[in-house]
């Protein structure tokens, strides 16, 4: 069977929290654990299939970028647990040297673009998100740079999901939501708490009947070879090698 889960922004977090210090690897675990006995998705078998869709309100670094199904990402940030193989106590064994050539599903991006186009929702076929630590908003001068360096949209929790779900084997897809224009652009109105939220309330039905109506359609189609190739991502390298003479 195919078990589709729902990422909802900021739900990483306890919103008193900081983006920085959200439990990203606990709450994959939360989700593939579910229906799987470990962090890595069994898929093929009686287990059953993982896709995760992510809703990240995010800040737009061009105009007219709302709506982005995300294709790649870029990370600014530096005090979050990238991976589910660190080394501690609370980690798996071994080192996992995961390819993030293609972070995102393309499978499951295709399925998100019919259907926003069906339903007239505007949206951009190909997206780069660069995620930041946060809290704080950009200064125009990061803004700016950011812009230069090929990302589309800007926002503080895409990094480290992205990267745990690959390790996991789960079929991963994102949808930028944009709120505002961050702060590149002159003469626009300040980014302010307010204003992000009354975006997100405009965003919220949108995301609502792309999410509903894409989820059956997903339901019915082939997912084997997909969830194949997400398997061999989710090898891992022991940790000490032994050479013999």
């Amino acid at each position: 069977s195919e078990s589709v889960s729902f990422s909802p922004p900021n739900s990483t977090r306890n919103a008193s929290l900081g983006p920085c210090k959200a439990s990203y690897s606990k709450r994959l675990r939360q989700h593939d654990q579910s229906h799987n006995d470990s962090v890595l998705a069994e898929f093929g078998g009686e287990k059953g299939r993982l896709l995760l869709f992510s809703l990240h309100e995010a800040k737009s670094l061009f105009e007219n970028r709302a709506g982005d199904i995300i294709f790649s990402f870029l990370c600014r940030t530096t005090k979050r647990h990238l991976t589910f193989y660190d080394g501690t106590n609370s980690c798996l064994p071994g080192v996992c040297h995961v390819s993030m050539a293609e972070p995102f599903c393309a499978k499951t991006r295709e399925v998100l673009l019919d259907v926003a186009k069906k339903l007239g929702i505007k949206c951009h076929s190909k997206g780069t998100v660069i995620t930041v630590e946060g809290p704080r908003f950009s200064s125009r001068a990061e803004s700016l740079m950011f812009r230069s360096c090929g990302a589309d949209v800007i926002n503080m929790t895409t990094v480290p999901e992205v990267i745990l779900a690959k390790e996991a084997g789960i079929c991963y897809a994102s949808i930028a939501m944009a709120t505002d224009y961050d702060c590149w652009k002159e003469h626009e109105e300040t980014v302010s708490v307010d204003r992000v939220l009354k975006t997100l309330k405009e965003n919220a039905n949108k995301a609502t009947s792309l999410l509903l109506t894409a989820i059956p359609q997903i339901g019915s189609m082939e997912w084997s070879e997909t969830h194949q190739n997400l398997k061999k991502y989710s090898l891992t390298l022991p940790r000490v090698i032994t050479f013999e003479p």
